[in-house]
């Protein structure tokens, strides 16, 4: 009669020599890069401060001069942040002082990446470590005193939201790209009628 403590042995020690160490070795194969990627993947910043890099006031030619609204975007890390693109995904207007209600803005339109070629400012863009890129959200012109949202195609059901009466609106934008993690920002833009003096200043999320 064979050996049942003798087979037994002989069966573990199978297991534990030749078919345990192929599973694990198996098991990191098919998940230690995926796993190295996530932890690496590019980590995007976006913030808004009302210094002279994102309030850049700037000539349009003949005399006239305008104030571009911008967001910095930074990738914190080493590994390339590729296809980035920025939209604006909300817009509420604000009914009285602090309180925001939803407007008939229900779009995610594509904003313009700064100083780019004229027709390449909506391209993706891919963002290398530490170096800061812009985000036109809102310029405010001199020349006709009003101000323009760099949103494009800019559909006509939205113009009268962005029209030069007096208003406070406050705008919500998403930095997204691939294997990052999208980035939210809300700026409120108060506009009174003056293109020098519109007050602009992040809300918190």
């Amino acid at each position: 009669m064979p050996d049942v403590t003798t087979t037994g042995s002989c069966v573990a020690g199978f297991w534990s020599s030749s078919v345990i160490p192929w599973i694990v070795g198996f098991l990191t194969a098919m998940f230690a890069e995926p796993a190295r990627n996530w932890l690496l993947r590019a980590k995007l910043r976006v913030s808004f401060k009302q210094e002279e890099d994102c309030v850049a006031r700037t000539p349009t030619g003949g005399g006239s001069d305008a104030v571009y609204i911008r967001l910095k975007v930074v990738n914190e890390r080493r590994r390339m942040a590729r296809s980035c693109r920025a939209f604006l995904v909300k817009v509420e207007k604000q009914t009285r002082p602090g309180v925001y209600e939803n407007t008939i803005y229900a779009d995610s339109l594509q904003l313009a990446w700064s100083c780019q070629a004229r027709g390449e400012e909506r391209r993706p863009m891919d963002l290398i470590h530490g170096v800061s890129q812009y985000v036109d959200v809102i310029s405010t012109v001199e020349i006709n005193n009003t101000f323009e949202v760099h949103v494009a195609p800019m559909p006509l059901r939205y113009r009268p939201l962005f029209s030069a009466h007096a208003k406070t609106l406050r705008l919500t934008i998403q930095v997204s790209g691939d294997g990052v993690d999208p980035q939210l920002i809300r700026i409120v833009f108060a506009w009174k009628g003056n293109w020098e003096k519109a007050d602009i200043y992040e809300d918190p999320l």
